[in-house]
């Protein structure tokens, strides 16, 4: 299946990490409100353990980096996407030194 992602957040996306299975999957360097290219992927969860880096840019101080780590809880009820094109749509939001990010998949 063809995975990208869109970044619908306010910041720079410096790298964006799918892990599906145990293997890494990178997309690096997006821009708010681009796309990535593609990639191809065995498979993809509702909810998969990912790890978001942005780039914040200051004007006056220097850009400050934030990352997170998000850990599924499990996938006990949860649809496996197998085939077609997928799209992650990631929002990023920086509250105080946190970074919070939304994930939603769409069908394309």
């Amino acid at each position: 299946m063809d995975v990208r992602i869109f970044n619908n957040g306010k910041h720079y996306i410096k790298e964006y990490i799918v892990t599906v299975n145990g293997k890494d999957f990178t997309f690096n360097d997006t821009w708010k409100n681009k796309y990535s290219d593609y990639q191809k992927l065995p498979y993809l969860w509702a909810n998969n353990s990912t790890k978001t880096t942005v780039i914040v840019r200051k004007l006056i101080k220097y850009d400050r980096w934030l990352t997170t780590l998000n850990w599924p809880i499990d996938h006990v009820v949860e649809k496996t996407h197998m085939h077609g094109k997928l799209t992650i749509e990631v929002t990023t939001r920086q509250k105080a030194d946190q970074l919070e990010v939304e994930e939603k998949i769409k069908l394309e």
